[in-house]
C-alpha cells in the first residue's frame, strides 16, 4: 500500500514541477467558463426555459455550468497518452517488472494528477462560482449523493481511457483519445445539458456512460433529479465500473500474450 501512496505523491510533485503548464490550464478554464456564463446569460435572459425535462432557471445553468467546469478538472486525465508513449517506447516492458499492478499503478498516478487539479484548477473556479457567480447550494442529502456519483464518475473515467490506452498494444495511432473527446462532449452533457438535447440523443446516452459522468453528479446536485433516479442512476455506474473492469482485465491479458509473442 505504501508503494502506490508513493506513486501518488510522486504524481503530484510533477505537477509542482509543470506547475506553469497547470496554471495555463487554470486560466483557459477560466476562460471557457466565463464564455459559457455569458452564453448562457445572454440565451436565458429573457426568462426561464422549458425542455423535455422541465423549466430551466438562469441560475440553475450558471450552477450547472460552474459544477462542470469543476467536474472537468477532475475528469480531465492523460491516461491515453502516458500508456501511448509507454507502449511506443518500450518502457511497458519496465513496468512489467516491476512488483506493482499496472492498472493500480496507472490509477495512482491519476490520482496524483487530481489532486493537484483540485488545489490549482478546482479551488478556483469554486470560488468564482459561490462569490461572484452566487451557485445554488445543494441539500446535505444531495451533497452526499453527489460526491458518492462524482468518485464513481472518476473511477469510470479512468476505466474507459485506462482500456482504449490498451488498445495501443495492437495500434498505436493515438486515435483513442479524439473518441473519448468527441463521445464526451456529445453525450456527456459536459457543455450542454441533456434537458436541451433531441429525444434520439438522449436515448443513445442511456447506453453509454458518458452521461453517468457529469450530467447525473450534476442533476443530484440541483436536485432535479427524484431519489429513486438517484439510487437506479449509481447502480449504473457501478454496473459499468463492473463491465468495464472485466473488460479491461481481459485486454489486459490479451496484450501480456501479444507483447510476449513481440518480444519472442
Amino acid at each position: 500500500m505504501k508503494k502506490y501512496l508513493k506513486f501518488i505523491q510522486i504524481s503530484f510533485n510533477n505537477g509542482l514541477a509543470y506547475r506553469v503548464e497547470y496554471f495555463v490550464g487554470t486560466f483557459r478554464n477560466l476562460v471557457i467558463l466565463l464564455v459559457q456564463l455569458a452564453v448562457w446569460k445572454a440565451l436565458l435572459t429573457a426568462g426561464p426555459v422549458t425542455t423535455g425535462s422541465g423549466v430551466v432557471t438562469l441560475r440553475e445553468m450558471t450552477t450547472y455550468v460552474v459544477i462542470s467546469s469543476m467536474i472537468g478538472t477532475l475528469l480531465t486525465v492523460d491516461v491515453i497518452f502516458n500508456m501511448n508513449d509507454r507502449i511506443r517506447n518500450g518502457q511497458i516492458g519496465m513496468d512489467l517488472v516491476k512488483p506493482v499492478n499496472f492498472q493500480t499503478y496507472t490509477f495512482c498516478n491519476m490520482l496524483g494528477q487530481n489532486m493537484f487539479s483540485f488545489l490549482f484548477q478546482l479551488l478556483p473556479i469554486l470560488v468564482i462560482g459561490v462569490i461572484f457567480v452566487g451557485i445554488e447550494l445543494p441539500s446535505i442529502f444531495n451533497f452526499l449523493l453527489f460526491l458518492v456519483t462524482l468518485i464513481n464518475a472518476i473511477v469510470i473515467m479512468f476505466q474507459m481511457n485506462y482500456a482504449l490506452g490498451l488498445v495501443a498494444f495492437w495500434y498505436m495511432r493515438g486515435w483513442q483519445s479524439t473518441i473519448v473527446w468527441i463521445l464526451n462532449r456529445l453525450f456527456s452533457g459536459r457543455y450542454i445539458p441533456l434537458w436541451f438535447f433531441p429525444p434520439i440523443l438522449v436515448t443513445i446516452s442511456y447506453f453509454l456512460p458518458l452521461r453517468l459522468m457529469y450530467f447525473v453528479p450534476i442533476s443530484i446536485y440541483l436536485g432535479t433529479m427524484a431519489p429513486l433516479d438517484c439510487l437506479y442512476s449509481i447502480l449504473q455506474q457501478f454496473a459499468w465500473m463492473l463491465v468495464l473492469y472485466g473488460m479491461t482485465r481481459l485486454m489486459w491479458r490479451a496484450a501480456i500474450k501479444k507483447l510476449v509473442i513481440q518480444g519472442g
